[in-house]
């Protein structure tokens, strides 16, 4: 299949001398300009991003749909549809007929790959550049033994279904569910099995509870065991409307006894009793008053007790430190004053019934209300279509917060259902289908983000560790660096800030180059200050500081409105060596959804490029090929502003290494130039943070929820949507994407996802070039398409909570900003930097009235 294409400088693709890479299977397969043609609206692999759009499978599955209709309505379509009409010299009716085929089929395929001996994989750039390139997979199907997350038993035929959680403070519908209160690391989390019959005929769904520690039973009396507290609660099928929502028809367990750990019935203070399994059938829809169907949802809530005693270490008490007065250190009295609260609630998790599957969709009006009702009853719970809360969604009071539809999980059932409150934390919730196996190492890796690097304290309060769980993590940043935590650059997840003109950077970093490239392709580092300006010492000097002025650039749309853009000039302070040879600025990015995005198979990736222009469109699109750290291998890059990494652990590490100066097994040198003296004197014989916990880090970047889309039957969103595809934004921020089988975390796998980004690289025109020679296929003007799912939310986080009942507040970090180097006050002004590529689609926007461009944004808020 060829070597692979060669990416030249100045953005040309070289057509390098090979075969095209061939499919060799059997099954229905879409033609390659499907990606281009149609791939901006439709999805390839089930529903699209677009709710005016429709599923094609769903679509060509109807018995009134037939070859000859599909293919008028290609050529002719309906008065008032989003789709233009695509003549037969666009796209030929032999490929029509493959496209109608493929999804008349009901079996999606991804793009093809062909598998070279030394264990690459080859596949095509696009429909027709007859381009190739050769990369070495990130993940081989044997990634991973973990079973499904939804399986059939053999024996029994029902569906046996994984999920996982953590506790929270409070239900689902009041303001501490989303907070990670004191401690929350510590043994926190659990896992539970559902045991589906129904859709084999049965009435039962099977609930085992496995708690990653010990649970407290009531019935153990020995000291050494738990005391006091209550026992496990399970609450299932909701009332929808009643109590602000936090109401369920059924509750079993606790002090009814019904629901009883393993072992532990004939005597509870025995070897034998299991207090981390508990086992409870539920054998109706208590909500409906009938045996259960398949599609009801099935929302089921823990109430997870955990034991009060020490730790493993025997002497560190959960939950407190320093001890409270008139407490002793494990010992007497255990009530709630010495050991704090040791009963929690957990996420509350929404189950289709006979499809195996979790869903973030809500039926529950009560998720519009705002405000809290007061009483327990009446008008304001009632959910019926002609309710309080149906009229007062109708009247815009409240925003209609029931589902999403399909439309709106931008991270497929990984996406995460709306929160009533504390907006602020949407970008750092625990997906509601991980599972049990990464459920620890997500709150752990949580840990780490908040984590301080000098110290190895955990930097939210009411977390004080022993000095020998300290230890491990402190003294670990620098000795030359910019944060000393993650969180310092992305504050709940989000995207940095730049800071005011003269004033230092703080969430914003500066790139550095030397001259040329190294064996690779990567640019060689500064000589006298490595891959990045350190603006922070520990025990030293820093390598010096950055700092921005800014210019106004005027302009005017087509109807006469004149608008001001912001553009930033970089300048140098406190550099002995001088100013760098070359450099980039970059704002921290947001942190949402990268294990779904490392989930894209590279085949699907290569598919939406189109190096030579291939529709006509003025747009092109080329993969960056990288170095990955880890193994020396060249994959495809999908992370970074110029998609310059390779994986979320590539990702991760550099950041350790660059941002805080902490070492790993993939970076386990400092970052100096090869002229700065004296930098590679605080290099060790081995690397200072573990790879358990690298993997726990990169598990909490692959596993946290993406927020679902808003107010998908807003007329102005609809509007906005429409005019996104038709000023031609989908054409490189594409809304459909799909994972692939290969990801070692199987809850990431076969997901349809709407993350608007290609992951591909667009030359972006001279005014939003950098002062760099790029990175690796990357030139200076060239940027990946930035994913803008859950952009709409980013004022929203970035406005913190100051209120907050953990005593860890939130500051106010708004308005956001947006492009590389945060110049963009605004979404629509992101948009009017657009050049290059996408000069035709600014254009576009332009010539919009006011009306349309108000419609555009309120689309980009809803997602």
């Amino acid at each position: 299949a060829g070597t692979g294409g060669n990416i030249g400088t100045g953005g040309q693709v070289m057509i390098p001398d090979n075969t095209t890479c061939k499919a060799t299977s059997t099954t229905a397969a879409l033609p390659a300009n499907f990606v281009q043609l149609c791939g901006g609206c439709h999805s390839a692999f089930g529903a699209a991003a677009n709710p005016l759009v429709p599923n094609l499978f769903t679509f060509a599955a109807a018995t009134d749909t037939t070859q000859a209709s599909f293919t008028t309505l290609v050529r002719t379509p309906k008065t008032g549809s989003i789709m233009p009409a695509f003549s037969s010299a666009i796209i030929a009716d032999t490929d029509v007929q493959k496209i109608f085929t493929y999804f008349k089929a009901g079996a999606s395929s991804g793009a093809v790959a062909c598998p070279g001996a030394d264990g690459t994989l080859t596949a095509n750039l696009g429909a027709c550049s007859g381009m190739t390139m050769t990369y070495a997979p990130l993940f081989v199907s044997t990634s991973t033994t973990a079973k499904p997350v939804s399986y059939v038993d053999p024996t029994t035929k029902h569906i046996i279904f994984r999920g996982a959680g953590r506790v929270r403070f409070r239900h689902e519908m009041e303001d501490t569910f989303a907070i990670y209160h004191d401690h929350y690391f510590e043994d926190r989390t659990f896992a539970y099995t559902l045991d589906d019959s129904v859709a084999a005929g049965g009435k039962t769904i099977v609930i085992t509870f496995e708690p990653n520690s010990n649970q407290y039973y009531s019935k153990q009396t020995l000291a050494n065991q738990q005391q006091g507290g209550a026992d496990l609660n399970i609450r299932y099928w909701k009332v929808y409307g009643g109590v602000d929502g936090n109401r369920f028809f059924g509750n079993a367990g606790g002090a009814s006894n019904n629901v009883l750990p393993t072992g532990c019935a004939t005597n509870p203070n025995s070897t034998d009793c299991n207090t981390r399994r508990y086992t409870f059938t539920v054998n109706r829809n208590d909500r409906a008053g009938r045996d259960m169907m398949v599609g009801d949802q099935f929302q089921v809530e823990f109430g997870m007790f955990l034991a009060r005693y020490p730790g493993p270490d025997g002497k560190h008490l959960r939950n407190t430190m320093p001890l409270p007065t008139g407490c002793t250190m494990g010992g007497a009295p255990y009530d709630n004053k010495c050991y704090t609260q040791a009963n929690y609630y957990s996420d509350s998790f929404r189950y289709v019934v006979g499809k195996g599957t979790v869903t973030p969709a809500n039926e529950d009006c009560s998720m519009s209300v705002t405000t809290p009702y007061v009483g327990e009853s009446g008008p304001a719970h009632d959910c019926t279509p002609g309710g309080a809360i149906a009229k007062a969604v109708a009247a815009g009071t409240y925003k209609d917060r029931l589902g999403p539809t399909e439309a709106g999980w931008s991270g497929g059932t990984m996406t995460q259902p709306y929160i009533r409150y504390r907006h602020d934390l949407y970008y750092t919730q625990m997906s509601p289908a991980i599972l049990g196996e990464n459920a620890n190492n997500f709150v752990q890796g949580r840990r780490l983000f908040h984590t301080n690097f000098t110290t190895g304290n955990h930097i939210e309060a009411n977390n004080g560790l022993n000095p020998d769980e300290v230890a491990p993590h402190a003294n670990l940043a620098g000795p030359m660096l910019n944060q000393v935590t993650c969180e310092g650059c992305h504050s709940h997840n989000n995207r940095g800030f730049p800071p005011a003109a003269g004033q230092p950077f703080d969430s914003v970093v500066v790139k550095l180059q030397g001259t040329g490239v190294d064996a690779h392709g990567a640019p060689n580092p500064d000589p006298n200050y490595g891959h990045q300006l350190q603006n922070v010492a520990i025990g030293g000097t820093a390598e010096g500081t950055a700092s921005f002025s800014f210019a106004q650039v005027a302009g005017k749309f087509d109807d006469g409105t004149a608008f001001t853009l912001t553009k930033p000039t970089t300048s140098f302070a406190g550099l002995k060596a001088g100013n760098p040879v070359g450099y980039s600025v970059r704002l921290a990015r947001p942190l949402i959804g990268a294990g779904l995005l490392e989930a894209i198979p590279e085949a699907d990736i290569l598919s939406h490029a189109d190096p030579t222009d291939c529709n006509k469109d003025g747009i092109k699109g080329v993969p960056n090929l990288v170095f990955d750290p880890e193994d020396g291998t060249m994959k495809v890059g999908r992370f970074g502003w110029k998609a310059s990494k390779a994986s979320v652990r590539h990702q991760v590490t550099e950041a350790l290494n660059f941002d805080i100066g902490v070492t790993s097994s993939v970076f386990p040198k400092h970052d100096c130039g090869p002229a700065q003296a004296g930098c590679t004197s605080a290099d060790k014989a081995t690397p200072e943070l573990s790879d358990a916990d690298v993997a726990m880090l990169a598990t909490y970047m692959r596993t946290t929820g993406v927020p679902a889309r808003r107010d998908l039957n807003d007329p102005a969103v609809a509007r906005g949507e429409s005019l996104f595809a038709q000023v031609g934004c989908v054409n490189c921020h594409q809304p459909n994407q799909h994972t692939g089988t290969t990801h070692p975390f199987v809850e990431l796998q076969n997901q349809v996802i709407h993350p608007y980004s290609d992951l591909l690289l667009h030359d972006m025109g001279p005014d939003l070039g950098d002062n760099s020679e790029g990175e690796f296929k990357a030139t200076s003007t060239m940027w990946r398409t930035p994913p803008l799912w859950t952009i709409g939310l980013c004022d929203e986080v970035a406005a913190g909570y100051q209120k907050d009942e953990t005593a860890n507040p939130a500051p106010n970090m708004g308005p956001c900003h947006y492009l590389h180097d945060g110049r963009a006050a605004s979404l629509l002004e992101a948009v009017l930097w657009h050049g290059g590529e996408a000069l035709g689609v600014k254009t576009k926007v332009l010539a919009l009235t006011a009306a349309d461009r108000d419609a555009l944004v309120a689309f980009l808020k809803s997602l």
